[in-house]
């Protein structure tokens, strides 16, 4: 539905998930994104706001070649839970 997928785009926060054919452990060196998770082959990652999707492309394009670059959007769950909970729990 429309109105669903409209929803999860307002709730991405910066979030991406990325993927590349080479070890990507030194993207938890840049000061201004988080690692949330590793996947088998993938991050996911949410940048902080001072740090621009199109930024942190040119900054990751001069070490690896990315084969994955897509907005995160989460679940109906995830956005529930991020709605009800206040922010520092």
């Amino acid at each position: 539905n429309g109105n669903v997928k409209k929803i999860r785009k307002q709730f991405h926060r910066n979030r991406y998930k990325i993927a590349a054919d080479e070890s990507l452990q030194f993207v938890a060196e840049h000061p201004d994104l988080k690692i949330l998770s590793y996947y088998a082959d993938e991050l996911l990652i949410e940048l902080l706001p001072n740090f621009s999707a199109r930024e942190f492309i040119q900054w990751i394009n001069e070490k690896v070649q990315l084969t994955k670059f897509e907005l995160y959007l989460p679940s109906l769950n995830e956005i529930f839970i991020q709605t009800v909970q206040p922010e520092n729990e």
